[in-house]
């Protein structure tokens, strides 16, 4: 095996790979569907589970559909949480409580990550920042939060305003630096800390700053995430600043 892939061009072996990523996608669809026609059952319960204790947002984000969402928008009720953490405890290891808004609006969100982090249960969410103030980081934080992904798309304010409205970026980036004080002064391991920016073209020269920024013992991971757009039709955060406008 190793004389054949020692003859084989980098752009035979790019196809080889190609191939057979292609190969188990398909396979991971075919489960897909077959799962949805209940032709294949699933014989254990996931470990990693998410709930969306709310589905309000404080923001307008351009790339963000939240803005077409038919549903109804509420919160969780935390008796009903409770009721959700007791079917999946025992099997459960991770949870995020977002999908579709921002967990800190919900009022009670420190209440729910303490039950489900009693339960063991390594409990975290996104948030885009603006609404993290140092009293709630001290209550999440001491609630047994275990991580948490703090999005910044920019360390230009005129840009950050522009894609994350109505935040202001100074507050948001004081309560990013506020927050990380407290889990110092906890001295803790946890929350695991994700400092993330999403890749667009206009940001591309902030990177680094952006590293040297962030780059303190309380942050645990920075991440660089893709821009995907839901109908995948905009290439940049610009034309979807346009159309909205």
């Amino acid at each position: 095996v190793t004389e054949v892939l020692c003859v084989r061009t980098r752009r035979q072996l790019q196809n080889d790979v190609r191939c057979v990523m292609t190969m188990k996608i398909s396979r991971t669809a075919m489960r897909v569907g077959a799962y949805g026609l209940g032709m294949l059952r699933v014989t254990y319960d996931p470990v990693v589970q998410q709930i969306e204790v709310t589905n309000r947002c404080n923001l307008e984000c351009p790339m963000c559909p939240h803005s077409e969402m038919q549903r109804a928008k509420g919160r969780i009720d935390p008796m009903d949480f409770a009721k959700i953490l007791d079917k999946i405890e025992g099997s459960t290891e991770w949870l995020g409580l977002h999908h579709f808004g921002e967990p800190l609006l919900h009022p009670n969100v420190d209440e729910l990550v303490r039950l489900a982090a009693s339960r063991g249960i390594h409990v975290g969410f996104s948030t885009n920042a603006a609404l993290l103030t140092r009293e709630k980081s001290e209550r999440l934080i001491a609630a047994g939060l275990r991580w948490i992904n703090l999005d910044l798309d920019s360390m230009n304010p005129r840009h950050y305003e522009k894609w994350r409205a109505p935040a202001r970026h100074a507050s948001v980036v004081d309560n990013i630096s506020s927050f990380l004080d407290v889990k110092r002064a906890f001295s803790r391991d946890t929350p695991y800390v994700i400092l993330q920016m999403i890749r667009f073209d206009e940001n591309v020269r902030e990177r680094s700053e952006f590293v040297k920024r962030w780059d303190r013992r309380e942050v645990n991971e920075i991440r660089f995430e893709k821009f995907v757009t839901y109908d995948q039709t905009a290439k940049s955060i610009g034309d979807m600043v346009a159309s909205s406008s």
